[in-house]
């Protein structure tokens, strides 16, 4: 019929519904047209490409930036930060604030796991002070087994938090000396939870 009777433009349902609520036909243009659609669909499809091949990106430059500071701290490039099945990195911060002299301390506790299988862990923190150079405290050997390395995790996390690593999201401790863990953003993984005394998850 188009080619028959010349330019008949092509509406889409949403012109029909929109001119029976309003009473009377409304001019079958614009977003009302199926080519415009088509059009308006491929974009959206174009963007959600980019969108998506742009955080994969953004992913291998992050991940590539953490294996080469794990490599300066560790003096391998075999390393990277552990992940859950959740998708929780173990590269956790923990602060604590001095109000007096309005300074803070920090700590970054890291789990770490090879690339390659069988996997090998180790553990680390990292200190840092005002006036001073980070430094380093090695909790494990290099390529220790899991339960060796999470447990110096939880070690290290308790010591610091007073806190035990499966409460990190239910309490705080009123304690000067504590650490304050500084959770994940909203919408990011928080790692998986112990829960009726099934054991943590590699």
């Amino acid at each position: 019929r188009v080619a028959r009777f010349g330019n008949i433009p092509i509406v889409s349902l949403d012109w029909f519904e929109d001119s029976n609520i309003a009473g009377l036909l409304k001019p079958a243009q614009g977003d009302y047209l199926i080519e415009s659609a088509i059009k308006s669909e491929k974009r959206r499809k174009r963007l959600r490409r980019l969108v998506k091949e742009f955080t994969i990106q953004r992913e291998l430059e992050a991940f590539e930036k953490e294996c080469q500071e794990l490599e300066k701290l560790l003096f391998s490039d075999r390393y990277q930060i552990h992940r859950d099945f959740t998708g929780f990195a173990y590269n956790i911060i923990l602060v604590r604030l001095d109000l007096l002299r309005n300074t803070s301390k920090r700590c970054i506790l890291k789990l770490c796991s090879t690339h390659e299988m069988p996997k090998g862990y180790t553990c680390l923190l990292i200190h840092h002070a005002p006036g001073k150079l980070p430094e380093t405290t090695y909790l494990t050997n290099k390529r220790c087994n899991w339960f060796t390395a999470w447990a110096a995790f939880e070690k290290a996390f308790k010591d610091k938090t007073k806190l035990d690593w499966d409460d990190r999201l239910k309490r705080k401790i009123d304690d000067e000396a504590a650490f304050v863990y500084a959770r994940p953003k909203m919408g990011e993984p928080v790692g998986f939870m112990v829960d009726d005394g099934f054991p943590s998850i590699i």
